[in-house]
Order: C-alpha cells, then sequence, then structure tokens
C-alpha cells in the first residue's frame, strides 16, 4: 500500500491573536492575558493513481459523531470507560467535518488519472456516491492517534455496493500537539489508500 501514501514533512499550523478589543481589555484587568489560539489543517497526499475507468464518483457527504465534531482537538484520556477532553487553544481551523471532506476529495481529485471525483458542489448525475461517517478522530498525547471511518458507496440508482470500516492507529513522533496532527494526517493517508483499493475493485 506504500504507494499510494506520503508522510508530510510538517503540519499546518495557522496561528491567530486575539482580537483587538479583548486585548484592550485584557490590559485594563488584572488577569493575566490568555495565550493565542492555534489552528490546525491537514493536507494528506496520496500518489497517482489509475482506477481503469472514467467515471465520476461524488463524496456526498462528511459526518463526524460526538464530542469529535467540535473544532477543538481532542484527546482520550482513558479507555475503561473511554474519556475524552477536549484541547483549550487548539483548533481545526474548520469544523473536522469540513476538514476531513475537504482533505479527501482533494487528496482523491488531484491523485486520479482518470476517475472523476468531486463534491456535491462540482459533480452532478454521478455514478457512485461515497458517504463517510467517521467514528475516532483523536489521539493520546505522545502515544497514538486514532482515526475510523465508515465508508458506504452506493451507485446511481441507491444501491449499497460497498460498506467498509477503516480503522487505524498512528504513533506519535515526539511531543506537543502538532506531531498529534501529523499523526492524524498520516493516519488519512493510509486510510485514503485502502480506500482507493477498494474502489479499484468496485469498478
Amino acid at each position: 500500500m506504500s504507494q499510494f501514501y506520503k508522510k508530510p514533512s510538517k503540519p499546518y499550523v495557522i496561528s491567530a491573536v486575539m482580537g483587538l478589543s479583548i486585548l484592550a481589555l485584557s490590559a485594563c484587568s488584572s488577569a493575566p492575558a490568555r495565550d493565542a489560539d492555534t489552528y490546525y489543517d491537514m493536507r494528506p497526499e496520496i500518489g497517482d493513481v489509475s482506477f481503469g475507468s472514467n467515471k465520476t464518483l461524488k463524496i456526498q457527504s462528511v459526518s463526524v459523531k460526538g464530542l469529535q465534531s467540535g473544532r477543538s482537538l481532542i484527546i482520550e484520556k482513558d479507555t475503561n470507560p473511554i474519556q475524552y477532553q477536549e484541547v483549550r487553544g487548539h483548533l481545526w481551523h474548520v469544523s473536522p467535518s469540513d476538514l476531513i471532506e475537504t482533505s479527501m476529495s482533494n487528496a482523491l481529485i488531484q491523485a486520479s488519472q482518470d476517475l472523476v471525483i468531486g463534491t456535491s458542489d462540482t459533480i452532478d448525475g454521478e455514478d457512485l456516491r461515497l458517504r463517510i461517517v467517521v467514528t475516532k478522530f483523536h489521539f493520546s498525547p505522545n502515544d497514538t492517534a486514532k482515526l475510523a471511518f465508515d465508508a458506504v458507496i452506493k451507485d446511481k440508482r441507491g444501491k449499497i455496493i460497498s460498506s467498509t470500516r477503516y480503522d487505524l492507529s498512528e504513533p506519535i513522533s515526539g511531543n506537543g500537539y502538532d506531531n498529534a496532527v501529523l499523526a492524524l494526517e498520516t493516519a488519512l493517508e493510509k486510510a485514503l489508500g485502502s480506500l482507493v483499493l477498494d474502489i479499484k475493485q468496485i469498478l
């Protein structure tokens, strides 16, 4: 599967300072100034792929379940029972559903040499429809990033022709939230590599 994904060399981080009104307010108070929020992006990449078909595939929707649907990075504090916690001040620059849909579609569009891939904004009258439901999108600090999603592919008549769960754990290399984001991005790249192979079998 190594031919389908390439590990990124650096995370994509967008830092933002607090608004002038908040700065002015904090200057007048005795409370310590809060650090600026940090915003993250993901840009997975996979190598060129020939699907052997020029049909059209639409990524119809991407949804993320539970607390992980918010913009804050999520850590897994415990597994028995499972406990999650938001990371204050470290956020995705858009909602995870939009982030993953854009990341997946861009990677697949750039990789495909023949299959026409797009979203509801770019494709009409598609041959195949892909629906993604994300159930894991979090990490354990200094340990492992976890990504899992169910991918359902339907034909133009709405008949389900494939339903597969992709569940990956990726070790985090080093400390810090940047490395956790990189691990999530790598997990997504690997999942896309497996998804590509499954789509090729369907076609």
